[in-house]
């Protein structure tokens, strides 16, 4: 039998964001961003084609309050 800790929910601080791609989309990502980076996109499935796309960071705050999509990747530039 082996003993699993369970780190205190304190302990467990995930910062998620909200970054501006291209100044105009918004999208929520739990890795550091900063301006000028690029974010690998989930394409909007009503759209054929690729399953995702490139943006660059824009800003690293967003005013929008509503559901986001989440960046799959942040390649730092």
């Amino acid at each position: 039998n082996r003993k699993y800790t369970i780190p205190h929910p304190q302990t467990l601080r995930i910062k998620i964001m909200k970054v501006k791609i291209n100044d105009n989309y918004t999208y929520e990502t739990d890795e550091q961003a900063s301006i000028g980076d690029t974010a690998i996109l989930p394409s909007p499935s009503y759209i054929p084609g690729p399953t995702t796309w490139e943006g660059k960071v824009t800003a690293t705050e967003s005013d929008y309050d509503g559901w986001c999509a989440k960046v799959i990747k942040i390649v730092k530039k």
